[in-house]
């Protein structure tokens, strides 16, 4: 709750208490320590700290992808959040790579309408930043067509960069 509240700061001490007490009761591989350390890297990537968020997004993907099928829907959200980082780190090449194959998992899983939709977003902006015009708006388009009107909020963003893509042609 405190990430989603913009207390990044608060929730990364929180977050990691909880992941030395993960740590102890359970095994190594475990699905649940990676969710901690994704959540870690994720506040890690909204204090700005690019180098520590990739770590621990890559450490969270490895251990879901050790102990999970390739096509579990929290391998495609660990690929997601990784290309997240990959993309503020400017490696819009390697974000793109992350963001396709997290939204190959998300459509063949039939992953509900807003993950897969803010994952396309992403997986266009990492085109855009890689070069590939043509295809971030196509990407982008399929995100935006994917929402329904409750979600009027994550539309407007979408509406508002393929404004600011269109004007840059």
């Amino acid at each position: 709750m405190l990430l989603r509240a913009g207390q990044a700061d608060e929730a990364l001490v929180e977050l990691r208490a909880a992941l030395a007490i993960r740590e102890k009761a359970l095994p190594a591989g475990s699905p649940a320590i990676a969710e901690n350390v994704e959540l870690i890297g994720r506040a890690e990537l909204a204090l700005g700290d690019l180098a520590a968020a990739r770590i621990s997004l890559e450490r969270a993907l490895q251990i879901r992808q050790a102990a999970l099928p390739p096509t579990s829907l929290e391998v495609a959200r660990s690929l997601r959040y990784l290309g997240e980082a990959s993309e503020a780190a400017n490696e819009a090449s390697e974000a793109a790579d992350l963001l396709g194959r997290a939204v190959t998992i998300l459509v063949a899983g039939e992953a509900e309408a807003p993950e897969l939709s803010a994952t396309r977003f992403a997986l266009a902006r990492a085109l855009a930043g890689a070069g590939k015009a043509d295809a971030a708006i196509t990407t982008a388009r399929q995100a935006r067509e994917a929402l329904s009107s409750a979600f009027t909020s994550e539309a407007a963003a979408i509406d508002a960069w393929l404004a600011s893509q269109a004007s840059q042609r």
